[in-house]
């Protein structure tokens, strides 16, 4: 969604990164993501979840995640304090838009 994001920073408009980890799905293992793979090899100060939450900030989202208890809360918050990713991290985690598209939550096409 690079378009996406480039045109909202163009027009001043507050891109909202909503399900940014993918329901749970991207953290639990239950989508693998050879990028975030690669990404948290080279940086395992940062669990994956902190790693999307980051690049999502990096991108210039405004990132909502949801967290199911206190503990991701504070991992969730702790993201703030980190060295941000290097542009080798940011670019890596970008070419996951080049693959098909992947919705983990909604998409508008389903929505009649």
């Amino acid at each position: 969604q690079t378009e996406l994001l480039q045109y909202c920073a163009q027009n001043s408009i507050a891109f909202t990164a909503y399900a940014s980890l993918g329901e749970a799905a991207l953290v639990n293992g239950e989508v693998k993501l050879a990028q975030l793979d690669t990404v948290a090899a080279r940086r395992p100060d940062l669990t994956p979840a902190q790693i999307l939450l980051m690049w999502g900030l990096q991108k210039g989202a405004a990132v909502i995640p949801k967290a199911s208890s206190a503990e991701r809360i504070q991992e969730n918050f702790d993201v703030l304090a980190k060295t941000e990713l290097s542009a080798h991290d940011v670019a890596d985690l970008d070419t996951v838009s080049t693959e098909p598209e992947r919705h983990f939550c909604w998409h508008a096409d389903h929505i009649s």
